[in-house]
Order: structure tokens, then C-alpha cells, then sequence
């Protein structure tokens, strides 16, 4: 339920955001909506370690409840539709004189020049063909009309049709595939923090309490914060000065090329994060470890999202109304890589346990930093074939979308 319930926070934020901003506008507030996604996910255990010892299991369930009842109504009263359908252009009315009145006009040099049909008008004006004209909004909102909440779209049907198949149809796609798998392995690191910290820091020689555990996430929490956010500032400007250098042209792959700082910080993270429990080295290796794998998580997530939006969401189908350019407004291929992702966190939620404890921690950081490199090193294809995988998967994309 958990699942099913929270799973629209994967998707609908980055669908909104890709609505309501352009495409040089976007990676700040991905930055800022992936910062707040590890905000949740890194206060929880922080403050739930300290509500643990003060209060009792139960009452971190009941916090828990709390806290979803105040998200809940934040996102009904605040998180306004952002998709919407735009009326058809109006069509010109030609306006044609009434027979019984007709202004009187006297010779002049204009009469001479006249087609015949103005000729057909005799003594009369001819008169242009206007449009109709839309009434100007002046810009003010009124209050919020609390029945657009209910508004059902007529196109409700078909989407949600095309919403259960066209994410599965889009899984051979080359780039989605990559995304989705990159996304997930980063997933995977940082679930590393929970399933990790509780077995290393409360065995000895460090024998921590439930408190102290939990306030170690900090750690990870003070490295989302560059990571998310200078990450999401800087992307744009970097992908306009790229454009720039590319005569005008912005390429989808240009943002990739950040990949170098995960590629660099992510195997360090790892590699901390093992060898410093094993060889039972001061608790702040391991907690610095967390804090420079998560220097590297927010940005690659940062980095695939909007590699994933670049790529496809300028992709139109062939109706300008109906199901169809509804479907593809709500984004397939984000779902499509959510759910690669989500299948890769789930796998891998069932190793990392034998994966460092079972086996031991050196070769878990050892093994762990090196997946790591491998993954973030699979970008280099992605900066030589991804456009020429974008020009050819084209036509299955809009084959799909157009179904």
C-alpha cells in the first residue's frame, strides 16, 4: 500500500516541472524537488531514532501518519493541474453587409481599383472579414474554484489505458533502459545508508545507541545539499555554454558530461564505507563516506531525469488533442524508468545484506566501488552513441506514443 500510494512522488513532480518550465529552466528545481526527496528520506530515520528512545516503536507509526495526513492536504490544496488543453484557433467569420443598409459613399480614386465583387456593392463599402476575438483576460486570479479539483478529463479513459501499456512498450528503448538502470543503482547506494548504519555503528568497537545512529545521517543530509541544488544551478548554465560552443545547438548529452564528479566521488563513498569498518577505523570514516556518496547520488539522479526529459518530452504525437497528447504529456518513459529503477532497488535490497555482512566489508567496498565505476563510466557511450540511439529510436517512440 506504501508502494502503490507513494509511488506518484517518482513521477508527478518531474512531469509538472517539465510543464511548467522550459528547457533551459529545468534542472533547478529537479535540483530542488531531488533535494527534498532526500530530505524525507534522511529526517525520517534522524528524528525517528531519537522518537524511538523517548517514546516507543509505536509512536514513530503514528508521527508517521501524521506527517502523510499534512502532505496529503498540501498536495490538494496547493499542487494545481498543470496539464491542460488548449482550444482550437477560431475561425474567421466573414462579416457580410445587410442588404437594407448600406452607406452611401461618393467617387473616389479607391473605386477605381476595387475587384468585381466589391463592384457587385453598388454605392455600397465593401467590408473585411474579421475574426473572432477572444476576450483578454487582465491577468488576475480570482479565489480557487475547489470544483476544479474533481474535474474529470475526458480523455481520462484512454490515458490511463495507454498509461498501463506505454511505459512497458518503452523498455527496449536503448536510453530509457540506461536511465532507468543508473537511477536504480543510485537508488541502491542510498539505501545503503539504512541497511548499513544501524549493524555497523551499534557492533563494536562503536556502540552507538538508536539516538546517535540516527543523528549519523546527517551526514548523507549535508551532502544532498550541494549536490541536489549546485548541481541543479549549475546544469543549465553548463548546457548553454555548451550550446554556444556548438553553434547554437544544445544537445540532450551535453549535461551528461557532469557525470565526471559521481564517476569520481561515488567509488570514494564506497570504498570508505567498507574499509573503514573492517579495519575498524574512527566512526567518521565511515559517516564521511556517506556524506561523499551522497555528494554524487543527487546529482547522477539529477543528471538521468533530465538527460530522460531532454531526450523525449519535445516529442509530439500526431493528434494535437485527445488521449494521445494527453498520454504523452504525462511522460511514459519516466515511468518506464522508474519502474527499471524500482526493480533494481528491489533486487539489490535482498544482497546488500549477505553482500557486507555476510561476506565481509572490505570486499563489499572493494567490489561495491567498482560496480560503481563501471556504471558511471557506461556515461562515455552514452557522450558517443546516445545521439545517434536518440535519432533511431525516433520512430519506435513515436510509433508507441501514437497507438
Amino acid at each position: 500500500m506504501i508502494g502503490f500510494t507513494g509511488g506518484p512522488m517518482f513521477c508527478l513532480v518531474e512531469v509538472v516541472i517539465a510543464d511548467v518550465f522550459f528547457l533551459h529552466e529545468r534542472s533547478f528545481p529537479l535540483g530542488v524537488y531531488i533535494f527534498v526527496l532526500y530530505i524525507g528520506a534522511l529526517v525520517g530515520p534522524l528524528l525517528s531514532g531519537y522518537i524511538y528512545a523517548g517514546l516507543g516503536w509505536k509512536a514513530v507509526i503514528w508521527f508517521s501518519v501524521v506527517l502523510q495526513l499534512l502532505n496529503s492536504a498540501l498536495m490538494f490544496f496547493l499542487l494545481e493541474e498543470t496539464n491542460f488543453t488548449r482550444a482550437e484557433p477560431s475561425i474567421a467569420l466573414q462579416v457580410v453587409p445587410d442588404e437594407h443598409e448600406q452607406v452611401e459613399a461618393g467617387p473616389s480614386a479607391y473605386d477605381a481599383d476595387v475587384d468585381s465583387k466589391n463592384k457587385d456593392l453598388s454605392g455600397g463599402v465593401y467590408i473585411e472579414p474579421v475574426e473572432q476575438v477572444a476576450p483578454v483576460s487582465n491577468g488576475r486570479r480570482g479565489r480557487p474554484k475547489f470544483r476544479g479539483f474533481f474535474t474529470i478529463s475526458p480523455y481520462a479513459g484512454g490515458v490511463m489505458k495507454r498509461g498501463l501499456i506505454q511505459p512497458f512498450a518503452l523498455i527496449p528503448l536503448p536510453i530509457v533502459l540506461w536511465c532507468g538502470i543508473v537511477y536504480g543503482f543510485y537508488q541502491v547506494f542510498f539505501n545503503m545508508f539504512g541497511n548499513l548504519s544501524s549493524g555497523v555503528l551499534a557492533s563494536p568497537p562503536y556502540n552507538f545507541g538508536t539516538g546517535p545512529i540516527g543523528l549519523t545521517f546527517l551526514s548523507p543530509l549535508l551532502g544532498a545539499i550541494p549536490s541536489a541544488l549546485w548541481g541543479g544551478a549549475y546544469c543549465d548554465p553548463y548546457a548553454l555554454k555548451m550550446a554556444r560552443k556548438n553553434h547554437g545547438v544544445s544537445e540532450a548529452e551535453h549535461k551528461l558530461r557532469l557525470f565526471i564528479i559521481p564517476t569520481v566521488l561515488a567509488p570514494i563513498g564506497l570504498l570508505m564505507m567498507g574499509l573503514g569498518p573492517y579495519y575498524g577505523t574512527h566512526w567518521i570514516v565511515y559517516v564521511m563516506g556517506e556524506c561523499i556518496l551522497n555528494l554524487a547520488g543527487p546529482l547522477a539522479s539529477l543528471l538521468v531525469i533530465a538527460y530522460a526529459f531532454d531526450t523525449f518530452h519535445s516529442i509530439d504525437p500526431e493528434d494535437n488533442q485527445g488521449p494521445k497528447c494527453a498520454a504523452q504529456d504525462t511522460a511514459p518513459y519516466l515511468s518506464a524508468i522508474v519502474f527499471i529503477a524500482m526493480c533494481v532497488t528491489f533486487a539489490f535490497g535482498y544482497a546488500i545484506t549477505p553482500w557486507s555482512f555476510g561476506w565481509n566489508f572490505k570486499w563489499f567496498g572493494i567490489t561495491a566501488a567498482a560496480a560503481a565505476t563501471v556504471l558511471n563510466l557506461s556515461v562515455l557511450l552514452m557522450l558517443k552513441y546516445g545521439k545517434m540511439l536518440r535519432k533511431n529510436g525516433e520512430a519506435y517512440y513515436r510509433k508507441v506514443i501514437n497507438w
